[in-house]
């Protein structure tokens, strides 16, 4: 999802829970949901059924939010989406080797 599509409630939101607990326990959540994304992924390549694969979904969403929120709070959506496009180009030239 585009930055820019969220909703001004959930660019408000963002911003408020940034203003609250501070740049340094906003980063800090950033590397625990992304530990728990790993966790959740390891458990599924042991046991792959539905109760881990809803794990994986429920640690992507909370990775996502909290990467958008620091897009939002830092203004580097912008920057994000060019290097995205960047690395989606690279992703084209290894598959259609």
């Amino acid at each position: 999802m585009k930055v820019e599509m969220l909703t001004e409630r959930e660019t408000v939101i963002y911003k408020k829970a940034w203003h609250r607990w501070g740049q340094t326990a906003q980063l800090t959540m950033i590397n625990e949901e992304c530990g728990e994304l790993i966790h959740a992924v390891c458990k599924n390549l042991r046991n792959d059924n539905p109760k881990t694969e809803n794990q994986i979904i429920e640690e992507m969403v909370d990775v996502v939010i909290m990467i958008e929120q620091y897009l939002i709070v830092k203004d580097l959506d912008e920057y994000y989406y060019k290097i995205r496009q960047m690395k989606i180009e690279r992703l084209e030239e290894k598959v259609n080797v």
